[in-house]
């Protein structure tokens, strides 16, 4: 079967048919998402015999999945560190930054970076400390 991308008011739709039509909570989407995207993370660690992996989390739901898949690269033993944004944090976010017990770090740098900035409430405005970030993320990639 052929997978098949969703748009942003496509993806909100079904995260809110899922939490309020079928009765799954918020946190229980979050989790999944994490660790489907650390089984994602640590294939690709063992593919490229990658070391460091940080994962570059935002202030929304997105980020509260990176910190999910953080927390769980820890758990499985590989070397994971977050890179937090500033701003105020999604209620999920914030519950799922409480649970993360590792490190974080100050610098852009790792064998692979996780993006887990932005989801579906990205809007085509972006803050200036978000313009700092990305530039940050993205300078480097240019030398």
């Amino acid at each position: 079967m052929k997978a098949r991308a969703l748009s942003n008011a496509q993806m909100r739709a079904a995260d809110e048919y899922t939490i309020v039509k079928l009765g799954v909570p918020s946190e229980v989407l979050m989790r999944r998402a994490g660790l489907a995207l650390a089984d994602e993370v640590e294939a690709a660690t063992k593919k490229l015999k990658a070391g460091k992996v940080l994962v570059v989390c935002g202030t929304g739901n997105n980020g509260g999945d990176g910190y999910v898949c953080a927390q769980e690269l820890i758990n499985r033993g590989i070397c994971a560190e977050v890179y937090a944004a500033e701003g105020e944090l999604s209620i999920d976010c914030a519950r799922e930054k409480e649970r993360y017990k590792g490190d974080y770090s100050r610098h852009i740098c790792g064998a692979i970076i996780v993006d887990c900035l932005f989801g579906t409430g990205f809007r085509a405005k972006l803050p200036v400390c978000f313009r700092r970030l990305l530039k940050k993320l993205i300078l480097p990639a240019r030398t």
